[in-house]
């Protein structure tokens, strides 16, 4: 079977949709599930799309150029000809087949976000499918990539939150221990690291207990008098200190004997 592209170049469809169709589409849409995974939100895409706007999806995935995915909707629905090569063509527009949209998932990833790539194959039973599926299954796939990134970044915005919130709670720890145990900001860390590894427990959660409690119950094993001591200069850096503070300053005179 011949694939003929209707686009011949990255430009979004731009035919309008009747109004029986746009409900369909904002149906599906609205049906989508939430997730950070790909995999999950075109599946979601797949299942609320049968047989909404049309009779079943196949959906393929290259996830970070290393793991594939590929799955069908309803299950067992034959795929069109061209789609085991669509990877590997190329994903640059849209195509029809006799009774197939395909359409490209694209989704360069940024920072330590991971990478995708794909297509989503809608398959129409009875009618060779138009533009106007085209750009209903266009309107999919950009749904689902925003989900997805907007998932991820809510997942990196969550996690940089606990860590602010744990870095504030260490060293508030660090504070109350450096007043119970009169110990130096090192010193205190050094004793929260030994607690939480003597007990197989983070060291957010040793801190929280100690805000929470206003002091350390130290193992039997750990004291407050083992920390680490206080860095003191080294033995170099104490005789140039020594130097500098005797050598004259530029310009004085030179000290008279007596």
């Amino acid at each position: 079977m011949s694939v003929t592209p209707i686009l011949l170049d990255n430009r979004e469809p731009t035919m309008q949709l009747e109004d029986s169709s746009l409900s369909a589409v904002l149906h599906v849409l609205g049906a989508v599930e939430s997730s950070a995974d790909p995999k999950t939100v075109f599946l979601s895409v797949a299942r609320a799309a049968v047989p909404v706007v049309c009779d079943s999806v196949t959906v393929m995935l290259e996830a970070d150029r290393e793991q594939r995915l590929h799955f069908s909707h309803p299950a067992g629905a034959t795929e069109p000809a061209p789609v085991g090569s669509t990877l590997a063509d190329g994903l640059g527009r849209h195509h029809l087949t006799g009774d197939s949209v395909i359409t490209p998932i694209e989704n360069p990833g940024a920072g330590d976000q991971k990478s995708y790539r794909g297509a989503l194959i809608m398959t129409y039973q009875g009618y060779r499918p138009s533009s106007a599926q085209a750009l209903i299954g266009h309107l999919l796939v950009t749904q689902a990539n925003s989900i997805v990134q907007r998932e991820r970044l809510a997942d990196k915005a969550a996690h940089l939150e606990r860590a602010l919130a744990s870095n504030r709670e260490i060293g508030s720890a660090m504070g109350i221990l450096m007043i119970n145990h009169k110990i130096t900001g090192d010193q205190a860390f050094d004793l929260l690291r030994r607690t939480s590894q003597h007990g197989h427990r983070k060291l957010s959660a040793v801190a929280y207990e100690v805000v929470q409690m206003g002091m350390l119950e130290l193992p039997a094993d750990v004291s407050a008098s083992d920390t680490a001591p206080a860095p003191t200069p080294s033995r170099r850096a104490r005789t140039a200190g020594s130097a500098a503070r005797q050598s004259p300053r530029p310009g004085a005179r030179p000290a008279l004997p007596t």
